[in-house]
């Protein structure tokens, strides 16, 4: 077996898997340690240790003298959305401490671009609000009110513009004071963070068309990130999805390059008429 770990700025995913098969997940906050979750494991049937993430750079050897392989988040990315959603092409979104984007469909993956918005920001913002806990923040936004934090197309115009209807966002936060209640300043700043991540996973799949966007990591699994995801797939057009698992995609796409899944690429050397896809 194999152990795939994601190390992230703030949390490290871990996966124990049998070739594709997910046996076993684990997740530590970056208070936890590391070492505590290995002694806990079992680590006499694993063979081989897969790390991914920036965290991962700072993993010298081998670890507890299993063979340790470190891969490429993008490739990680793109085989995790591709495998968890079981789509022939999407665009995969990796929300974590920021923001990446793939592209893959069964020939190739392709790294579009990214962003500095995520959940590093998500979480200086509900810590400004004296919240250290960004879950609870991401519920007491599901009670707050867009008419209450975002300035609205409906604010400034009687009729609507363009395609744009009058509940779209014209300025995010723009009506957030001192005197706004938790809720829709909690609100405002989710909204404002999923929706800008939307609307550029939503711009940059308009080269591929796929009109399937794929969000992986622990936020965009909350109820709030939903609703915003879904507003804007219902302006663009196009279906924002949330997998099962999508918290440990990259943990399990690292696992998936180390076993030969990544062979269904044929940009990676195997001819496309010599390959057995998965999803056929």
């Amino acid at each position: 077996m194999v152990l795939g770990i994601d190390f992230g700025s703030t949390t490290t995913k871990i996966v124990l898997m049998d070739g594709i098969n997910v046996i076993n997940k684990y997740r530590i906050e970056k208070e936890d340690s590391i070492e505590d979750i290995l002694n806990e494991l079992d680590l006499g049937a694993v063979s081989k240790i897969v790390t991914v993430g920036t965290g991962a750079s700072y993993i010298d050897g081998n670890i507890r003298g299993i063979e340790t392989k470190n891969v490429s988040e993008f490739q990680a990315v793109a085989l995790g959305g591709h495998y968890l959603s079981g789509l022939d092409e999407c665009l995969v979104v990796s929300l974590g401490t920021g923001t990446s984007f793939v592209y893959v469909n069964r020939d190739r993956y392709e790294h579009t671009g990214g962003c500095g918005i995520g959940g590093a920001l998500l979480a200086s913002m509900a810590r400004y609000a004296g919240m250290a806990d960004v879950n609870e923040f991401l519920e007491l936004a599901v009670n707050g009110d867009i008419n209450n934090s975002d300035l609205l197309i409906k604010d400034i115009s009687k009729t609507n513009v363009g395609e744009l209807l009058g509940n779209v966002t014209v300025a995010n936060m723009a009506k957030i004071t001192g005197d706004s209640k938790r809720e829709d300043y909690a609100y405002g700043a989710c909204n404002m963070i999923f929706q800008n991540i939307g609307v550029m996973a939503a711009l940059a799949d308009r080269t591929y068309e796929t009109g399937k966007i794929v969000i992986m990591g622990s936020i965009g699994e909350s109820e709030i990130a939903k609703q915003c995801f879904n507003a804007v797939g219902g302006l663009f057009g196009c279906d924002f999805i949330v997998p099962a698992d999508a918290v440990y995609g990259v943990a399990i796409g690292a696992v998936l390059v180390e076993a030969g899944y990544v062979n269904n690429f044929g940009v990676y050397g195997a001819p496309m008429d010599e390959v057995d896809y998965m999803f056929e």
